[in-house]
């Protein structure tokens, strides 16, 4: 990456920080902004990680709006292309 051994230590930071907002005491409002700071840093992989710990939190109680289907499919398709484009 463009960042080197910086780029590893922020990567690992934030899958640590990513494994801790089970820890919250959460609402689907919170993890929404978490993927909105994701989605404007383009750290699209950690967006998918929020977005996946939403989905499982819910237990399908709420279907996702509009707005959250947007996040989710931003993240997969930003991360789909990217590794896409490494081939």
């Amino acid at each position: 990456g463009r960042g080197g051994a910086r780029e590893s230590i922020l990567s690992s930071e934030m899958s640590a920080s990513v494994t801790e907002i089970k820890d919250l005491g959460r609402s689907r409002e919170n993890l929404i902004l978490i993927v909105k700071a994701a989605e404007s840093a383009e750290r699209y992989e950690d967006m998918c990680k929020v977005m996946k710990i939403l989905v499982e939190w819910n237990e399908g109680k709420t279907p996702l709006d509009g707005e959250e289907r947007n996040l989710l499919s931003v993240a997969y398709k930003n991360v789909i292309g990217a590794r896409r484009a490494s081939y």
